[in-house]
């Protein structure tokens, strides 16, 4: 076939020419068209700026959390195992708690950050009345050694020794009298620690009591004796003994 008299050598050059400028998909489109790249100081800058922005959430992040906890109570700097304290307890409240659980390191740490060692709760119980109240003896021991008041009184007059009696805890009991307590005190309705050993049945807490002296010729503020509450507290042996001391078995109260 021959060439047509219009083509001319110069012709492929001239729509090459063409096709740039009009930028025909497939048409040896030019370079330009691609995406343009990055210079190396580009990626540099932006691998930085990436960096700056990761530290700064970091710092964020961080500052968060120490906010969060700095007011959470001591236990979570102690090592203590949280599991045996509620969540979301203020230095008081894990002071009683820590008292009732015998765990003397927490109680120690508070009291240690200003907490006072008599302080009182809703029913006027002092850590030293909830930790002889539990029996635990070594709690006991160190209030006592800080300067607990072992004569303190709830909202109905219980001492320390009192509750130590009731819950039958004899090392507690000896321990308070050892520093002093006063074994005849008597609550707001004229009951002594003997008497409240013998109302709740608390057989060994009551000969405790009774060998270190404690009268059997008591009587609380409604005419009760000794007797009265023994029998009460189902102790056969102590109304025995009671009565071979000659106590009044046709006494009368004032009901």
């Amino acid at each position: 076939m021959d060439t047509p008299t219009y083509w001319s050598d110069d012709m492929p050059q001239f729509i090459e020419r063409m096709a740039e400028k009009a930028a025909i998909p497939g048409v040896n489109a030019p370079e330009a068209r691609s995406k343009p790249k990055r210079s190396g100081m580009a990626r540099t800058l932006a691998g930085v700026l990436l960096l700056v922005m990761t530290g700064v959430l970091f710092l964020a992040l961080q500052a968060t959390c120490k906010a969060e906890t700095a007011n959470e109570p001591a236990l979570d700097s102690m090592g203590q195992d949280s599991s045996q304290y509620p969540d979301g307890l203020d230095d008081e409240s894990l002071l009683f708690t820590a008292a009732s659980n015998g765990d003397v390191e927490t109680a120690a740490r508070i009291l240690d950050a200003g907490m006072a060692v008599d302080i009182r709760d809703g029913l006027d119980w002092t850590p030293l009345i909830t930790a002889a109240d539990s029996g635990q003896v070594n709690m006991a021991a160190m209030l006592l050694d800080r300067g607990a008041d072992m004569e303190a009184r709830d909202v109905d007059g219980w001492t320390p020794l009192m509750c130590a009696a009731r819950g039958g805890h004899i090392a507690v009991m000896e321990l308070l009298l050892a520093r002093g307590a006063v074994l005849e005190a008597k609550d707001n309705y004229g009951t002594n620690a003997l008497m409240h050993a013998a109302s709740m049945g608390q057989v060994l807490a009551a000969r405790f009591l009774l060998k270190q002296g404690a009268s059997t010729e008591v009587t609380d503020d409604y005419g009760r004796t000794l007797l009265m509450l023994a029998a009460v507290g189902d102790m056969a042996e102590l109304a025995e003994a009671l009565l071979n001391q000659g106590a009044d078995m046709n006494a009368r109260d004032m009901d």
